[in-house]
């Protein structure tokens, strides 16, 4: 369920064309999803958005894949997938 959710914030995320075919847990978020610092910050901005949650800024250098990204918000939601 919080990977569907995060695929649904990158399918709407306005400032970067994502290929959904490579949205997969090993992706890299800047090399194989490409998206910039910039892109990442607004995107950390959307999933908080999403998920009701508040990221801090030194968590963010653990996000190189979207697998990264879905183990930290499983962890902040206190839920196993």
């Amino acid at each position: 369920m919080i990977f569907t959710r995060m695929q649904k914030v990158l399918r709407d995320f306005a400032f970067t064309e994502v290929d959904m075919s490579k949205a997969i847990m090993g992706a890299s978020l800047m090399d194989d999803l490409g998206l910039s610092s910039l892109s990442l910050i607004l995107l950390i901005c959307d999933l908080e958005e999403e998920f009701d949650i508040e990221i801090p800024q030194e968590d963010l250098h653990g996000f190189e894949t979207l697998g990264d990204v879905h183990a930290y918000l499983c962890e902040r939601l206190n839920r196993d997938e």
